[in-house]
């Protein structure tokens, strides 16, 4: 079987080497090269020009090309044949809907299984379209929720949502990690969520962010 090459791209090294293990154990892919800024993504797409792009959503700090979607837009254009495949912790409903209609392959949540990455893989590789997993069951009740959590919840799974540690949330609201944490908790309940990943789905239902 002839290898499929992969480029993956994160501005979180901790990101780029996980994505990269997984890979790694699996003989039909190849990657043959990272990146952490748009602008050093370019140039290694130039060079390489691998049949899959793995590339987070926020890459900050490259003002040259950019990110998101001006990023997703760009690649398109520039290296038509390339699939791109977003990881991401972005969960508006309008910004995954506006991806899909560029032409991006798939979207995964960096709170999703690593299996998931292989298994969108394979459908990508052989020329599927990956959309965004809904099937989770969540009651009225839960769906309704989101007019339940307090002013102070909702800030906090506002941040959240944008892919911001309980940490970061914790010094941009100025409140301590173990308050922030405990009104995320809270608002999960509230939500009828048990995971984070349940919670990112919700959004995507009602967007929130």
């Amino acid at each position: 079987m002839e290898q499929i090459s992969v480029v993956i791209a994160d501005d979180h090294p901790i990101i780029l080497s996980g994505v990269a293990f997984i890979l790694s154990n699996k003989s039909q892919y190849k990657v043959t090269g990272t990146a952490q800024s748009s602008t050093e993504l370019i140039c290694l797409l130039r060079e390489k020009l691998p049949d899959i792009l793995i590339c987070d959503y926020n890459m900050p700090g490259d003002n040259v090309y950019g990110d998101g979607m001006r990023l997703f837009e760009y690649i398109l254009r520039s290296f038509p044949r390339v699939k791109i495949i977003v990881l991401t912790m972005v969960s508006m409903h309008s910004i995954i809907s506006r991806l899909y209609d560029i032409g991006v392959r798939a979207v995964v949540y960096k709170g999703q299984e690593p299996r998931e990455i292989l298994n969108v893989l394979e459908r990508v590789r052989s020329g599927g379209i990956c959309g965004v997993k809904t099937s989770l069951s969540f009651t009225s009740s839960g769906c309704d929720a989101f007019s339940k959590l307090t002013k102070k919840e909702i800030e906090v799974v506002r941040h959240f949502l944008c892919g911001i540690s309980v940490c970061e949330i914790a010094l941009i609201l100025r409140r301590s990690v173990k308050t922030v944490s405990t009104q995320k908790r809270s608002a999960m309940i509230k939500l009828n969520v048990a995971t984070d990943q349940e919670l990112v789905m919700l959004n995507m239902q009602k967007e929130l962010s």
